[in-house]
């Protein structure tokens, strides 16, 4: 679970508690998109995806916009 909660980090989620709590989804996305990708392979056919969070620093004016 480790692997999903460093990549929760990339999206700048670093509550110890949320991370354990949203871990698994990325787990089980992964797992499900894996299995699509074996099914398109003989279409010819692919999967991509990506998950992103944008976010705020207090006191900035800026947002950032992070990608896994």
């Amino acid at each position: 679970m480790e692997r999903f909660e460093k990549a929760l980090g990339g999206l700048e989620i670093t509550d110890k508690r949320t991370m354990e709590k949203t871990a698994p989804f990325p787990k089980r996305f992964l797992e499900a998109s894996q299995d699509l990708q074996r099914a398109l392979t003989p279409l010819n056919a692919s999967v991509h995806a990506a998950a992103s969070r944008s976010n705020t620093k207090p006191g900035s004016a800026m947002t950032s916009l992070h990608w896994v």
